[in-house]
């Protein structure tokens, strides 16, 4: 515990989107093992392939980001909320507030 840095770990516990509490876990495994261990006992695979790892995963995002949003453009989703089935949608509420 001598080498961790409280202030710095939970900011990055603050910049972690909202998500399941098993991303949060995956994503601390993951860091461990690729910026501790295989810096420590594989240094120079490390060297060679982080940065190469890095990028393929920010492009996988970008991309996977891009065919989700054209993927789920015309998409219309039929729940309770997007039904025009309420008698008080279509009444403002200051009209029901005075009877």
């Amino acid at each position: 515990m001598e080498h961790v840095n409280v202030p710095v770990a939970l900011t990055y516990i603050g910049y972690m989107p909202n998500a399941p509490t098993h991303n949060f876990v995956m994503f601390t495994v993951f860091c461990f093992v690729f910026n501790h261990l295989l810096l420590k006992y594989k240094s120079e695979w490390w060297q060679k392939y982080n940065f190469a790892l890095t990028a393929a995963l920010d492009s996988g995002l970008a991309v996977s980001g891009i065919v989700g949003y054209f993927a789920l453009q015309n998409v219309k989703p039929s729940w309770w909320g997007t039904r025009e089935h309420c008698p008080l949608s279509s009444q403002p509420f200051a009209a029901t507030v005075t009877k």
